[in-house]
């Protein structure tokens, strides 16, 4: 799953999936997770966002 910011502006998320997660992880285009992955605090079941203009986001969600 990607996710992107497309009109120039920034933007709040909040993404849910449909199974218990135990993380969430940023990765690289390639769904690598890079040497420096950066995770995201997991609340609620779902993680909040901030994207910046045109971001580009590919989170990668542990079971939990």
């Amino acid at each position: 799953m990607r996710l992107y910011e497309s009109t120039g502006g920034r933007a709040k998320v909040r993404l849910t999936v449909g199974f218990e997660a135990g993380g969430v992880t940023a990765c690289d285009p390639s769904h690598r997770p890079p040497g420096d992955a950066t995770a995201a605090e997991l609340h609620d079941g779902g993680v909040e966002l901030a994207l910046r203009p045109f971001e580009l986001f590919t989170p990668r969600f542990a079971r939990g």
